[in-house]
């Protein structure tokens, strides 16, 4: 069982020790398969060989007598998960699998899908919790700059694919799109304004 771990929301590995780290493990899983976001992207931390951000969950990780090997499907599944339940950076980790076939089929539609939803999240302020969002920067692909993921979608747009028709005007659109957020992020930067963020008011392009 789980010794000193309180149930809060995601929190359930908020502090205390488990039983075991094969328990551990299992109770880690069981939290995932209940909807608990911070669970499935330890999970997906885990199977993609990175130490998850909380330090109850490194040592589970140094722990286990048979450690988890990296097993980029079984992270990708988890990732999705949570991307489904709103984290951003999720959402950005999911788009990047999808884009370079990493644990799942390369899909432009599916990876087009999940950048245009993470940049959306971006420019409506739509950010899952800081401490989840933190988890999911850990992850491949997951900590992506709103430039980086219209440049995606601009790259996927102008070569086309299954479900993704070649699309010069939109693929051009998403160019720009994406030189404007990095000009923000810059300007940002240099002068300490976060007031323009990721955000900005310029609505994606529409598809067609």
């Amino acid at each position: 069982g789980v010794v000193g771990v309180r149930h809060a929301g995601d929190e359930i590995f908020g502090f205390g020790l488990f039983a075991s780290p094969a328990q551990g493990l299992f109770h880690l899983r069981s939290a995932a398969e209940q909807g608990s976001v911070s669970a499935m992207l330890s999970l997906s931390c885990l199977h993609h060989g990175v130490k998850p951000r909380k330090g109850v969950l490194r040592v589970l990780a140094q722990a286990l007598q048979q450690p988890l090997g990296v097993d980029a499907a079984a992270g990708v599944a988890y990732t999705i998960f949570a991307a489904e339940h709103g984290v951003v950076g999720a959402m950005a980790a999911a788009g990047h699998a999808y884009r370079w076939g990493k644990g799942v089929a390369p899909s432009y539609a599916k990876a087009a899908r999940w950048f245009r939803a993470a940049v959306n999240a971006y420019g409506g302020g739509e950010t899952s919790r800081e401490d989840e969002e933190d988890e999911a920067a850990r992850l491949p692909g997951g900590d992506a700059t709103e430039a980086q993921m219209l440049f995606q979608l601009a790259e996927i747009y102008e070569r086309g694919g299954t479900g993704v028709p070649a699309n010069a005007r939109l693929a051009r659109q998403f160019e720009l799109l994406s030189r404007a957020a990095a000009s923000r992020d810059g300007a940002a930067h240099s002068d300490g304004d976060e007031a323009d963020g990721l955000g900005g008011a310029e609505a994606l392009p529409r598809k067609g």
